[in-house]
């Protein structure tokens, strides 16, 4: 038994980097693997493990232009009833910490230039696709047209 479950956010263009930043607020920093992104005056670790081709351009550069960095993490959650009945139902109440819980392995695939994946390709947005470990990670190709 798993979650299985995936969303996809779109936002306005800006440092892909700067934007991760905020999403890694959420996420579990006591994964054993960051991913490192190289400024030229200092070095920013995100609490993503990079993979899926991502993990051979370690250290990032910031102005780096690939079309997309994949990365696995875990986030925290506030306990919900779902939440809470997985927990009990896998064994996981130890997990549970200050009403919160991780929940990951989750991918994240962050579009930088997702053209060559849909038709309605905005070059002022940046997409983030989450998607549960258990889940086919969803294309956007498979995205409404916006």
């Amino acid at each position: 038994m798993g979650l299985d479950y995936s969303f996809v956010l779109f936002f306005k263009r800006q440092d892909p980097w700067q934007l991760l930043d905020g999403v890694a607020q959420f996420a579990d920093h006591s994964l054993k693997d960051h991913t490192a992104v190289r400024y030229p005056d200092q070095i920013m670790r995100l609490p993503f493990e990079a993979w899926a081709g991502t993990e051979k351009k370690l250290p990032i550069p910031y102005d780096d232009d690939s079309k997309e960095w994949d990365f696995m993490t875990s986030f925290y959650f506030d306990l919900d009833e779902e939440l809470l009945d997985y927990t009990e139902n896998s064994g996981l109440q130890d997990a549970v910490r200050n009403q919160r819980i991780a929940v990951g392995y989750i991918y994240l695939t962050v579009y930088n230039d997702w053209r060559d994946y849909d038709d309605s390709y905005d070059p002022d947005l940046i997409l983030l696709n989450f998607s549960a470990a258990t889940t086919c990670a969803v294309s956007p190709l498979s995205l409404p047209t916006l």
